[in-house]
């Protein structure tokens, strides 16, 4: 052997010479290393790619979420203002008997400063229509009983009812004609007449009168063609 070859044997390591192969199998070791890695990064980049479009489409649908509702906000806000534009001719009243236009015109103002709608008004007004008839029927029928009341005690009354009533009720017109008004009638028709001591002193205050005002047989000389209830209660009654 030359002195050149036994250089190069020199130069070798003894891992060199039992095992050759190892630098290329490290080499293939590290290059299928990189290979793994390099996937694993593509695999990362892939996952992080596919994280941030999630991201994008969450962004979009609550975008869309958020203009949806936007719309539908939108949408309530006007038909509120649809409501509150409403003014005092388009209220119906229920009732004119016992609703005046002033009434609606209070109800209608009172509400829109509350925020009510057109229907929550009518509403009230209805409501305001009711009570007012319920109470009006309840004073009536009070009204009418208190009447019936006053009449039949004084029927029974020992002075001025029973036999005596006709000239109590003679005697009384005796008065009114002279000294009575239009207005006073009235206001005993429409009720008063039939109390008892609206009829005794009326009726005594006739009778101081009576040689003044009777002819003979004691009928008054006036409203004879009418019978005392219709002059005197009233033709209602």
């Amino acid at each position: 052997m030359t002195e050149e070859m036994e250089g190069q044997v020199e130069e070798k390591s003894d891992a060199d010479i039992l095992y050759p192969e190892t630098d290329e199998k490290q080499d293939e070791v590290k290059e299928e290393g990189d290979e793994d890695v390099s996937q694993q990064e593509d695999g990362q980049q892939e996952d992080a790619d596919e994280e941030e479009g999630g991201d994008e489409e969450a962004d979009e649908e609550e975008g869309d979420e958020d203009e949806s509702s936007k719309e539908k906000d939108d949408e309530k806000e006007e038909e509120l203002d649809g409501q509150l534009k409403f003014e005092v001719k388009d209220i119906e009243n229920p009732n004119e008997e016992y609703i005046a236009k002033e009434d609606i015109e209070r109800i209608v103002t009172e509400g829109k400063k509350l925020g009510l709608s057109k229907e929550q008004v009518q509403w009230a007004v209805q409501e305001r229509a009711e009570t007012l008839s319920g109470l009006a029927e309840a004073f009536e029928s009070h009204r009418v009983g208190e009447i019936n009341e006053w009449r039949e005690t004084t029927n029974t009354d020992k002075e001025i009812g029973g036999e005596n009533l006709e000239r109590s009720i003679s005697r009384a017109n005796l008065f009114l004609d002279k000294y009575g008004t239009p207005e006073a009638r009235e206001l005993l028709r429409e009720g008063m007449g039939n109390h008892p001591e609206v009829i005794r002193i009326l009726s005594r205050a006739g009778a101081a009168m009576e040689g003044d005002s009777f002819v003979t047989g004691g009928k008054h000389t006036r409203n004879d063609d009418k019978s005392y209830e219709e002059v005197f209660y009233g033709s209602s009654n």
